[in-house]
């Protein structure tokens, strides 16, 4: 038997020789033959297989010494690992540790701390986030203007302001969320609350009323007069009959997303490729620094061009553009829509192109100061004392405010009372014609509301009936063991004040011996 399986190992071996460049020898095939053993043949390729690099560790290190080198290199600080073992290798001679090669100790470190617990030490909560696939959202479920979004571009470069201040300026821009095309736009000194509200007055007023809105939750994005009203701020104070913003009067959504998350707000992306395209044009070389500042006209020229450049280039990747560029992308989807968007109105247009500012008006005459100019007309007198809702033109503060009632109505258009001099008799002439105005009108409304006179009202009064005088019925009260004679069983009613029968019932009264008590008179 032996001898058989020495023939069939030896021909098994010869066989091999002709197929592999290498002759392997009798043991090793009586060795693969005892591995396999009664197992199926199909599952001998994983008994047979070599098993190295499978051998344990026997590089030795202390466990405070891992400990320390783990504490060091897993900082917010993220130093280079280098530099953790470097100082390692220091602490080791002073305690006498024994630790391992540098290539080793990374080797342990990546194999027992996680990924997630590396990223989250040395990276924070956005290297943390990048370990997750990104969340793909469908933008296709919305259609052309149906939703929008906004953010501020802060500009790295330097420009001159039309008052000569020279500053970094800010972009307040909006985009559509379908198609990604940059709708409208505003140039500032900074974020600010009329940016907003004048680059949403510009789209609304060439495209139309969005259904949805997606804004930052900051001071300058979530401000009162865009968002008063809307649920979850937590910006500003929260007041129970805080006045209503410009989105909510118009029936638009508002939506809070996360500041700089290209997820929830795709505009963010627009701002990666305009820093490139626009900040860097040659035309704005060398306004990276002050001295190198350019006109703030300028900088609205290359900002329009680049912009139209942004929104026409074709091969747009998205699934709503498919190689389509961002404006014909829109074009197609709002002609579709053409019936269902809404257009604003000029009351609408009036509250997005003015700044708005809540203010209380006059207990007494019904006017309101703003900004140190006093405005007032006639209607106003009946709102003497409520809280109202101005509009105005911050530019042009002289030219009269707009006046909203607290729920959003309008009221009508005050005046700017302008302040006189002394001797001014061509403006006192007019505060004199306004009064005489007023009263003329206050009488003529007097006129119609009393149209009965004092005697008329008198003689539709009816007389009242004579009333005759009750007589008294307080009672002399005696609390004497008996009564006198002259008094009778019953006391008769005392007369009146300044009576001589009074006078002389009080005289007898005070030479009786018999105590009286004023309280105690019965009635």
């Amino acid at each position: 038997m032996q001898r058989e399986t020495r023939l069939s190992v030896s021909r098994c071996a010869e066989a091999l020789s002709k197929s592999l460049p290498e002759k392997p020898s009798k043991d090793s095939i009586l060795r693969w033959r005892r591995r396999v053993g009664d197992h199926p043949r199909h599952t001998w390729a994983y008994f047979v297989a070599p098993t190295w690099g499978n051998k344990e560790e026997h590089a030795q290190c202390h466990p405070k010494a891992l400990d320390v080198i783990k504490a060091d290199y897993l900082r917010r600080e993220a130093p280079t690992f280098s530099s953790c073992y470097r100082r390692l290798c220091d602490a080791a001679k002073v305690h006498q540790w024994s630790i391992p090669s540098e290539d080793t100790l990374m080797r342990w470190i990546q194999k027992t701390v996680p990924a997630e617990v590396i990223a989250l030490a040395r990276g924070g909560q956005d290297a943390l986030k990048k370990l997750l696939p990104s969340q793909q959202r469908d933008h296709s479920i919305f259609g052309a203007l149906e939703a929008v979004n906004a953010d501020g571009f802060d500009f790295k470069l330097w420009a001159v302001m039309e008052d000569g201040e020279v500053t970094q300026p800010c972009m307040v821009h909006w985009q559509c969320v379908y198609s990604g095309k940059i709708l409208s736009k505003r140039l500032g000194p900074t974020e600010n609350t009329e940016l907003y509200q004048t680059s949403f007055g510009d789209l609304v007023r060439q495209f139309g009323i969005p259904r949805h809105a997606y804004l930052d939750n900051t001071r300058a994005a979530a401000n009162k007069t865009m968002t008063g009203g809307v649920p979850n701020r937590y910006r500003f104070k929260v007041v129970v009959d805080e006045l209503k913003g410009v989105l909510p009067l118009m029936g638009v959504d508002v939506h809070w997303s996360t500041p700089g998350h290209g997820q929830a707000k795709p505009i963010e992306r627009a701002n990666r490729e305009l820093r490139d395209t626009l900040e860097k044009h040659p035309l704005l070389a060398g306004a990276f620094s002050k001295r190198g500042a350019v006109s703030i006209s300028k900088l609205r020229d290359v900002v329009d061009a680049c912009i139209d450049e942004h929104n026409a280039r074709a091969g747009r990747r998205s699934p709503a553009c498919a190689g389509r560029s961002f404006d014909q992308t829109f074009s197609e989807s709002f002609a579709r829509r053409a019936e269902l968007i809404q257009h604003p109105t000029e009351t609408q247009l009036r509250l997005l192109l003015l700044s708005a500012k809540e203010v209380t008006a006059s207990r007494v005459s019904g006017s309101f100061e703003l900004y140190g100019n006093r405005y007032w007309s006639e209607f106003m007198t009946k709102l003497a004392g409520t809280k109202l809702q101005v509009r105005f033109d911050p530019n042009n503060l002289r030219d009269g405010a707009h006046v909203y009632a607290s729920d959003g109505r309008y009221v009508g258009f005050a005046a700017c009372i302008q302040r006189a001099g002394f001797n001014d008799t061509s403006a006192a002439k007019d505060v004199m014609r306004d009064r005489a105005r007023l009263k003329k009108n206050s009488k003529d409304s007097l006129e119609i509301h009393r149209r009965l006179n004092a005697r008329e009202v008198a003689a539709l009064i009816p007389a009242q009936p004579a009333r005759s005088t009750p007589i008294p019925k307080v009672r002399r009260g005696y609390f004497g063991k008996s009564r006198p004679e002259h008094l009778g069983n019953a006391s008769p009613p005392l007369a009146t004040t300044g009576s001589s029968a009074f006078d002389a019932a009080m005289e007898n009264l005070a030479k009786s011996q018999t105590c009286f008590n004023p309280k105690k008179v019965m009635l």
